[in-house]
């Protein structure tokens, strides 16, 4: 049985989010606060503004995933790797979790 569940099982939604990744150590449990959030979810788009918190958590240098707290939803990051991360839904008292997956997009800039 799938540990996901919920109203949403097989719909997906996509965002998108930035950070500084100069703010990276690398070491330990890092906390990168996100400088950018976007992410439609049920026809609203929701922007950094929108949301309680919003951070990038790393373990030495490895993505985790997000720590992120909306109206509705959070973004939940994995406690070793990035492969436990998750999303959470409450919508009208209804539950839900879901898988989550993140792929990078390259930046290429010329100074």
């Amino acid at each position: 049985m799938s540990p996901y569940r919920g109203k949403l099982v097989d719909k997906y939604y996509y965002g998108s989010f930035s950070f500084n990744g100069s703010e990276l150590i690398g070491k330990a449990i890092e906390f990168i606060k996100l400088e950018n959030f976007d992410f439609s979810f049920l026809g609203i788009d929701y922007g950094k503004t929108d949301l309680l918190f919003a951070y990038a958590v790393f373990r030495d240098s490895n993505l985790l995933g997000l720590t992120v707290s909306g109206e509705n939803f959070s973004f939940i990051c994995g406690f070793f790797d990035l492969s436990e991360a998750s999303f959470a839904y409450n919508i009208n008292f209804s539950f839900g979790v879901a898988n989550v997956t993140f792929s990078l997009r390259k930046v290429t800039f010329v100074l």
